[in-house]
């Protein structure tokens, strides 16, 4: 027999109904401003996920990200993993370079472009760099000079015999004229070799582990 209900229970079951039913609103009402949201911020940060469009055709940040890992990916983690060992190097010795010494090689790099009647926007462009890059270049280089200043000074009997072994490249210029200059490239070259010995002990005296493969 089937048992009649009191109106006392179909009440609370109305109630309890109603209940389910605004909970069941509001769960959709979040899911509709959630993804009203999500649809605002794909639209303007679209260039995070996407790079280009090919008739219509999307090509997405990460498959760029995942070419650009393929074809220089390890030539890009080996110069981060240079500049770690240097800039660990300095932090023993003690060594540092004041933001001011960085933003003076830069001026001086901006007038030599700027009088080949280019800029150095241009320039870095075309080496697919930007001042970000040329600043921690400039850091790591004047980092290295510190470190090996003891091996890269050039002697004036250094200078004076390079400008006689090499004078018929210098035409009728006098060795006073071209004195500064010869030790400035005396002084890069030694510091290029220096530099490469540097390395290579840091390498042999360190624990580099790549847990990644290109």
């Amino acid at each position: 027999m089937t048992q009649s209900k009191t109106p006392t229970t179909e009440i609370k079951e109305s109630k309890s109904l109603t209940k389910v039913n605004e909970s069941k609103k509001r769960k959709y009402g979040v899911i509709v401003i959630v993804a009203l949201i999500l649809s605002v911020f794909l639209y303007f940060f679209r260039g995070l996920f996407v790079v280009a469009l090919v008739n219509n055709k999307p090509i997405t940040r990460l498959s760029l990200i995942r070419r650009l890992e393929k074809e220089s990916g390890q030539a890009v983690l080996e110069n981060l993993v240079i500049n770690e060992l240097i800039l660990q190097e300095a932090r023993k010795k003690g060594v540092s370079i004041s933001p001011e010494d960085i933003q003076e090689e830069i001026n001086n790099i901006t007038e030599i472009v700027e009088a080949q009647g280019t800029t150095l926007e241009a320039a870095l462009s075309m080496q697919g760099q930007t001042i970000d890059d040329l600043t921690e270049n400039i850091k790591i280089q004047k980092i290295a000079e510190e470190i090996l200043k003891d091996e890269i000074q050039v002697s004036d009997e250094e200078v004076s015999e390079y400008f006689e072994e090499n004078k018929e490249f210098y035409e009728d210029k006098e060795f006073v004229d071209m004195e500064e200059e010869i030790k400035e490239q005396l002084s890069q070259e030694k510091l290029q070799v220096k530099f490469s010995e540097l390395l290579e002990n840091l390498k042999n005296e360190s624990d580099i582990r790549y847990l990644v493969t290109f």
